[in-house]
Order: C-alpha cells, then structure tokens, then sequence
C-alpha cells in the first residue's frame, strides 16, 4: 500500500499498525536471540550482545505521599512538578 492519494489520517492509522506489527516481530527476535548460546548470537552482519542492568526510576505516588506525611503541602509538592505540553493524535477505524 503506497501513499499515493491517501489521507493524512489513513497514513498515520496504517504507519502505527506497522510500527506495531514491527515491534511484535521485534520481540518474537529478542525472545529467540536469548534462547541461543552466546557462541551462536552471531550473524553475517550483525552480533547480537546481550546485556543485562538495572535502571531507577522514581515512584511519584510514594513520593508525594512521603512529602505529605513530612509535613509538606500542597503548594511545596505542586512546586516540585513539571507541566510539558503535549499533543496527541488518536487513528480510529472508519465504519
């Protein structure tokens, strides 16, 4: 299916599912790169290397439920958050 007269909003519906379709081939891949030994991960062009780590991340809820119950208000807690603008877009099928 090319772009060739379609409409913006079509595009986007069909690009998403793609994205979509592709991030489950991407997974079903990972899945099979880790069930090989690390001997066989290499390909005629590419080597997958597999590594492992820990990322952190804050838990908001429990943290303004912390700064509540040391006495922080609501003003203090609402300084400490950020706003971004964002915009979104949503495809529905038609029909």
């Amino acid at each position: 299916m090319d772009g060739t007269n379609r409409h913006p909003a079509d595009r986007l519906a069909h690009i998403r599912q793609t994205m979509a379709d592709l991030k489950d081939e991407e997974a079903a891949i990972k899945d099979e790169i880790l069930s090989l030994p690390e001997a066989e991960r290499c390909g005629t062009w590419y080597e997958a290397v597999v590594s492992e780590g820990e990322r952190k991340a804050w838990a908001t809820a429990a943290l303004v439920d912390l700064a509540t119950r040391l006495g922080a208000g609501e003003a203090d807690i609402e300084a400490c958050r950020t706003t971004a603008r964002v915009t979104t877009i949503r495809t529905k099928e038609v029909g």
